[in-house]
């Protein structure tokens, strides 16, 4: 395998604020002291991750990871991925309106994928090493032994749609030693959780089962102003089934199946900013021939949400149920099995299968007016095989290489119903009377994507290592077309990292880590309806048949360090990205004809309105830096904090909502919507002994988010928010019992607030701007009670 060429004009310069924040962390730390055994007294709980396909020590791998194990996601009470994003430096989740879609950002990098579409997501969610194929917000959180959080490209050894990182979600294998616990979480707002797990051995040291189950259900916390019922319920029943097998003492395997179903009410959310509501403006841009007004300044919110309950009753019976909700359905199976060869050489085989069935039915304005209604379908499922070969790892020489194939199958469709004060239904009620249904058309899309990947790893010294890894693969995406004749996409990359790793003494390391990251060629299928010339005119203003492939390249210089006999910790990195050929996704208008008006309703050749798949946007660099520390203080008192900003220099970027507002594509020099450039968290804990074994705790929690923009407007944003969580309990030998508080101080910024058409105010073009708001989850008391056999 050749050494990777740097690409021409990709000289790296960090910030003097970042070269001079990770010197000064280094200094500090290279001045403390030596490292000792985790196993000294008060030391912290040291995790073992697998982010490059081996089994390695957190504080030893050249990567910068923020791992949790299990009992740490419990004792920061991480129950979604929401929770997870506040808890890790540099991760952002912003969610949809409901369980059935959401987005990470990661190290500023942003970017708005279609509905419940992961397979552009800037960082991609595995279990158990298997890529998920399902929405975020509809992972659960029981049954894990740890959760990953890999920062940076990691196309290596993860694969595609994972450009600016990979979070991986393990779950726990089966022991041969009977064991188990009973779990209850009681709280307000009717927040109630049920859960159990039992494990133990069928045959001994051969053959070992792993049980759990897990039922939840939340009221709600706001009350909605139409009818008086709760808004944002969400119940969720899960089940899996663990079994390892071991015939052998080099043969070792486990097998997983899981059942998930989610059934939620409609979601605390809300359209605000809407047209009375616009303070500046009017703007240089028409925004699609409509007047270019906005909402400036902070989104919140106040009083009660009011939403539409309940469909027009001509409209009932006509889709899976009557009222906003939703359900979906998750199921997997992965087996993964471990073959040690003679002279320790291991084969490995990790495959899976996932299918998921969602159906969300919604007031589609979130606002007072009954306008219009949607119903969202999504059914996918997806198969993936991994066969690697690794070389014994206690060698000054190693390596791995394998073998990937994946095939994920992609059905959505969208369909509208006529609300009782759409229009439409005023005016030709006999033609459109409330309850009738406007039928969507379906999108079909096939993804099939085959690797070869491989590491080498050498020790130049005991202090020294440098690993070359790398990836070629073929992605090709296939979307079904009305004409029966399907739309192809290929995209054939190599993928490279290179890692130094040098440790200058026995506590401290540093790593600098060189990758590339890819995110595969989408298609436009309305574009192949264009004239040559439209084509042409298209091509210019970034909207392609084929969209060219964005990439990501990383530079990373970080820390290790670890001292005071392994009670303290403290890693530091900063990091620069350039992503090139960034894809947009929004829709998109091109005036076809060359009138100087965008019409709406053309279509054909003549269409002026597209629902973009990707366009090209532009490129951009991303500088930032990251802290995380851990310590044990006199033996019953943890602190931790970590820090994380990013600094986005757009040095070219062509949006079409920014055209609409201002009247020019160029948004130079703009800040990316949805991401903070500064977040935070700090926690403390403290432990008081008592007799036979049993102990008093508590613990605090503070989370920091800064302020976000809504969209690349830059005009609409949420407010920085601080939240304290509270947690004090009992832990006997076998029983815990915790009583907590969350969001202490009852911080009422809006969780997230995105740019939306106001459908209410416009329910045929959608032209005047507004903000999906996502509510906050006000402050919440509770108790949790574990018992464990």
């Amino acid at each position: 395998m050749n050494t990777p060429i740097q690409p021409q004009n990709s000289r790296v310069t960090f910030p003097s604020w970042q070269s001079r924040g990770l010197c000064l962390v280094t200094a500090l730390l290279v001045s403390v002291g030596p490292i000792a055994s985790a196993a000294e007294p008060g030391a912290l709980e040291e995790i073992v991750v697998t982010a490059r396909k081996i089994s390695e020590p957190l504080q030893e791998v050249p990567l910068t990871i923020t791992a949790f194990s299990a009992k740490q996601l419990e004792e920061r009470g991480v129950r979604s991925v929401k929770d997870l994003a506040t808890q890790t430096p540099g991760l952002m989740f912003t969610s949809s309106t409901d369980r059935s879609a959401g987005a990470f950002q990661i190290r500023g990098m942003s970017q708005i994928s279609g509905t419940g579409d992961t397979s552009r997501d800037i960082a991609s969610v595995f279990i158990d090493g298997v890529y998920y194929a399902g929405a975020a917000p509809g992972l659960t959180f029981s049954d894990l032994e740890r959760v990953e959080v890999v920062k940076g490209p990691q196309s290596a050894f993860f694969g595609r749609a994972t450009f600016g990182g990979a979070i991986n979600f393990v779950t726990a294998t089966p022991g041969n030693t009977v064991q188990g616990n009973f779990t209850g979480r009681f709280g307000q707002n009717d927040d109630r959780a049920l859960g159990f797990s039992a494990e133990g051995p069928l045959v001994a040291d051969k053959l070992a089962v792993r049980l759990t189950g897990n039922y939840s259900d939340y009221g709600g916390q706001y009350i909605n102003a139409q009818g008086g019922g709760h808004l944002g319920a969400q119940r969720e029943n899960f089940g899996a089934l663990s079994l390892a097998f071991t015939p052998t003492e080099n043969l070792h395997s486990r097998l997983r199946v899981s059942y998930t179903k989610q059934t939620d009410g409609a979601p605390a959310v809300q359209l605000l900013n809407r047209v009375p509501q616009h303070n500046c403006g009017p703007f240089g841009g028409t925004n699609r021939g409509g007047v270019a007004t906005l909402f400036c300044g902070e989104v919140t919110f106040s009083g009660q949400p009011s939403l539409n309950p309940a469909m027009p009753s001509g409209g009932r019976g006509k889709w899976g149920f009557d009222n906003a909700g939703l359900e979906r359905t998750y199921k997997t199976t992965t087996l993964n099995v471990d073959w040690t060869l003679p002279a320790n050489y291991t084969l490995s085989l990790l495959s899976g299968y996932q299918q998921e069935d969602m159906e969300a039915v919604a007031d589609f304005e979130r606002a007072p007016q009954d306008v219009w209604w949607s119903d969202s379908l999504r059914h996918q499922k997806a198969t993936s095989v991994e066969l690697r070969l690794s070389s014994p790892q206690d060698a000054r020489l190693r390596w791995l290489a394998g073998l990937y194939n994946l095939k994920q199958d992609y059905l959505t469709a969208g369909n509208f119903m006529i609300g009782s004060q759409n229009i439409f239904s005023v005016i030709l009620p006999a033609a459109f009377p409330p309850g009738a249904v406007i039928a969507g058309p379906p999108t079909s899309r096939v993804l099939k994507n085959k690797a070869a990947f491989g590491s080498v790893s050498y020790d130049v010294s005991d202090a020294l290592k440098l690993s070359l890894e790398g990836r070629w693969q073929k992605d090709t995406v296939s979307n079904a077309q009305a004409t029966g004749v399907p739309l192809v996409f290929d995209t054939t990359k190599f993928l490279p990292r290179l890692i130094a790793d040098w440790r200058i003494n026995d506590h401290v390391k540093y790593y600098f880590n060189w990758a590339k990251g890819d995110q595969p060629t989408q298609g436009n299928a309305q574009v192949a309806q264009l004239s040559a010339a439209n084509q042409t005119r298209a091509a210019g203003l970034g909207l392609f048949l084929v969209v060219p492939e964005a990439t990501v390249t990383n530079f990373e210089l970080g820390t290790k360090t670890s001292w005071r006999d392994g009670r303290v910790i403290a890693n530091a990195a900063v990091y620069y990205l350039k992503w090139q050929g960034k894809q947009g996704v929004r829709g998109f208008q091109i005036d076809t004809n060359n009138n100087g008006v965008i019409d709406l309703a053309a279509s054909g050749a003549n269409q002026e309105n597209f629902n973009a798949q990707a366009y090209v946007a532009g490129d951009e660099d991303i500088y930032g830096l990251e802290v995380e520390t851990r310590a044990t203080i006199a033996d019953r008192t943890q602190v931790g904090f970590a820090f994380a900003t990013s600094h986005l220099n757009i040095k070219k970027l062509e949006d079409d909502l920014y055209r609409r507002y201002f009247g020019t594509l160029d948004a130079s020099g703009q800040q990316e919507g949805l991401v903070p450039r500064v977040s935070g968290t700090l926690y403390g804990s403290y432990t008081l002994p008592m007799t036979n074994g049993n102990s008093w705790f508590a613990r605090a929690d503070l989370t920091y988010i800064g302020k976000r923009y809504d969209s690349i407007l830059n005009k609409t944003f949420t407010a920085a928010t601080t939240k304290v969580n509270l947690k004090f309990g009992i832990d006997f030998k076998s029983l815990n019992v915790t009583a907590y508080v969350d969001n202490l101080f009852n911080d009422d910024h809006v969780e997230s607030a995105v740019y939306q058409s106001d459908s209410a105010t416009d329910p045929f073009t959608f032209l005047p701007g507004s903000d999906e708001v996502v509510l906050a989850r006000k402050r919440q008391s509770g108790i949790t009670v574990s018992y464990h056999f």
